[in-house]
């Protein structure tokens, strides 16, 4: 029994109420301080006080003994209506009368929510990827999957730092995203000399590298609001030093932790300049 202000409660109606198009339950009210009179109730919401029109309003007798019976007829799709009058407020639900009315009118709609809310997790939140190459060895093999924290980048608007390793769309290549490291902010300096990357004219120490780079690469300044980026497999990997350097725009997410498979399971962690591994922001 609901309870309002006044001396105002609902004694009964139908629990369930198919949403049909002629079902009704009937609302009986107690209306204690209105005995004798005609109140006016309004309904929002779906559903009628008329069976035949759609009646939104509807003045009432109450009895002497302060109650008072209202129809409230279905609608021909599921959903609730709230009947207010003086001193109460009271919601009633319309099910689904067929399994078909079930699926167009709950199912779907939730389920398409579900999707949107998906896709917007995994464009603005989180996402899953697989390593297919072996360009970034060993810190990622292929076959790891892992996921990419996203909203540090393009919701908050942070920068990537130094040696964190980062997920973006390739300046020119189409398909799927790529993944390297970040060796140069803008206004850094790189160049690899005798197998030795130099940053800002200071020899990095690498130890989550594959190997040390045969070829030497001549040194650059990395523009305003682009980044330098090289695979930790570096004689293997397609970075920066072939195809330039990465917008901001490109730059899609920071990869977190590795989680298939089991045995390889972890936190991934940025390195600074000395090679020391420290977690990332946000892991």
């Amino acid at each position: 029994m609901a309870m309002g202000k006044n001396n105002t409660s609902v004694l009964s109606e139908c629990a369930q109420i198919p949403a049909d198009g002629h079902s009704y339950t009937t609302v009986r009210l107690k209306l204690a301080d209105y005995a004798g009179q005609v109140v006016s109730l309004r309904l929002k919401g779906l559903g009628s006080f008329d069976p035949h029109v759609k009646e939104r309003r509807i003045n009432v007798p109450v009895g002497d003994n302060g109650e008072a019976q209202v129809p409230v007829y279905a609608p021909r799709r599921p959903g609730r209506c709230l009947i207010s009058g003086p001193g109460f407020k009271h919601r009633i639900d319309f099910k689904a009368a067929t399994w078909l009315q079930g699926l167009v009118f709950e199912w779907v709609p939730t389920l398409g929510l579900s999707l949107v809310i998906a896709l917007a997790l995994r464009t603005f939140a989180f996402a899953s990827h697989f390593i297919p190459s072996p360009s970034m060895c060993n810190t990622l093999v292929p076959g790891d999957l892992f996921f990419a924290e996203k909203f540090s980048y393009r919701v908050l608007h942070q920068e990537p730092q130094f040696g964190e390793i980062v997920l973006f769309k390739h300046p020119t290549a189409k398909g799927a995203p790529w993944i390297k490291r970040v060796i140069g902010l803008p206004g850094d300096t790189i160049a690899v000399r005798d197998g030795v990357v130099y940053r800002n004219g200071e020899a990095l120490s690498e130890d989550y590298i594959s190997e040390k780079p045969w070829r030497d690469f001549p040194e650059l300044t990395v523009p305003a609001d682009q980044y330098f980026m090289m695979g930790d497999n570096r004689n293997h990997s397609c970075d920066s030093r072939s195809w330039g350097c990465l917008p901001r725009e490109n730059v899609l997410g920071r990869a977190t932790a590795v989680f298939w498979p089991p045995e390889h399971m972890r936190v991934l962690q940025r390195v600074d300049q000395t090679g020391d591994q420290n977690s990332a922001p946000g892991c």
